[in-house]
């Protein structure tokens, strides 16, 4: 997984690329909503509603601490961006 972010008080926006069948645990953003943009490639995303296999230029919007996980369908670009700010990912 390789990210690109930025971060102030109130926002963080992360670009992030993540390989063909790489996954991101099951987590949440503790008291942050978040939204995901697909830029390229396919990601699944699933919730504790739904499982969504998202496309270029799909979002989902994520409730506060909202779980989730994902798996990168093909090799994925993506923005998160998480309100209020998130200082990161899982690791």
């Amino acid at each position: 997984m390789l990210s690109t972010s930025l971060y102030n008080e109130e926002i963080s926006i992360a670009k992030t690329f993540i390989s063909e069948n790489a996954q991101l645990e099951n987590h949440f953003h503790d008291g942050a909503y978040e939204v995901i943009i697909i830029l390229e490639g396919t990601l699944e995303v699933t919730t504790d509603k739904e499982t969504r296999q998202l496309t270029k230029f799909d979002k989902i919007e994520l409730n506060k601490s909202q779980p989730h996980s994902a798996v990168a369908i093909t090799d994925c670009w993506f923005v998160a961006l998480t309100v209020p700010k998130d200082n990161g990912f899982p690791q």
